[in-house]
This record gives C-alpha cells, sequence and structure tokens, in this order.
C-alpha cells in the first residue's frame, strides 16, 4: 500500500487494492494447495472460489452472492459421490432449513409455533443472546461437523 500512497493515491484505494491482492492470493493459494493434493480441477477452483469470496460474506449481500457457490458445491458432491458429507459438513444450513419447515408445518396444522421465529437462529436471539454469540456457537457447531464428516473418510 505504500507505494500508491507515495504516488498519490488515496489511502482508501490503496488499501482496497491490497485488499483485493490479498484475497485473489488466497484464491490462489487454495486452488493450488487443493491441487498439489491430487484433488480435479473442477473441486480445486471451487475451493479457491468459496475462499476468495470469503471476505465478502457480511450480512445479507455477501450470503446472497454464495448461493451459486453453493449450488455449485451441491452439483460437486453429487458428482463425486459424497452427498451424505455434504450433508454433514453443511448441518448448521441443514438445522436451519429444518426449522423453518417444522415451523410451517406445525403452524399450519396446530395452529401453533414451535419456536418463537424461524429459523432457529432468530429464535435464540429473541430468547436474549446476542447475535455474536449465536454466530459463534453456530461456528463452533459447523467446525465440528466438518470434522465429523473428515473422519468419515478414513471409515471407506
Amino acid at each position: 500500500a505504500a507505494p500508491l500512497l507515495w504516488v498519490g493515491a488515496s489511502p482508501v484505494l490503496a488499501h482496497n487494492l491490497l485488499l483485493l491482492l490479498a484475497v485473489t492470493g488466497n484464491g490462489l493459494f487454495t486452488f493450488g494447495l487443493l491441487r498439489c493434493l491430487d484433488i480435479r480441477r473442477g473441486p480445486a477452483a471451487l475451493g479457491g472460489l468459496m475462499l476468495l469470496m470469503l471476505p465478502y460474506v457480511h450480512h445479507e449481500l455477501g450470503v446472497l452472492m454464495l448461493v451459486p457457490l453453493g449450488g455449485l458445491l451441491g452439483f460437486v458432491a453429487i458428482c463425486i459421490r459424497q452427498e451424505l458429507m455434504l450433508l454433514i459438513v453443511g448441518g448448521v444450513f441443514v438445522i436451519e432449513a429444518i426449522s423453518v419447515i417444522f415451523q410451517v408445518v406445525s403452524f399450519k396444522s396446530r395452529g401453533k409455533r414451535i419456536f418463537l421465529m424461524a429459523p432457529i437462529h432468530h429464535h435464540f436471539e429473541l430468547k436474549g443472546w446476542e447475535e455474536p454469540k449465536v454466530v459463534v456457537r453456530l461456528w463452533i457447531i459447523a467446525i465440528l461437523l466438518a470434522l465429523l464428516s473428515l473422519s468419515t473418510l478414513k471409515l471407506r
């Protein structure tokens, strides 16, 4: 960033370009690492692309940008016949979706709600948990599910 500042560029431009360079480097590094592990180009590119998008995943805009990548990840899981592992890795998303399904079915059939609000992370927020606490707890669950899915690779 310093050379850009020396030639008179604005600090915002310098830092944004540095961030873009770092994010691109992360994506390329991940792609290269996955290729070294003998993973085919398509899944390796997907892994690099997902890591490349990671800094931009904040609030609703970032999540919206990752929706097509989630579909692509599902497609790759089907192609390499790892559908069950995808369900385990994406366990937090599965729980969120199932909580909405249960809430809708319960309300339409019995007229009662199971949760204060669906999806389930909103239920915890309405119970008094602060948003960062809910997010960190879901991260912990996601990490545990990722480790569980990696442990199933040795069983096959």
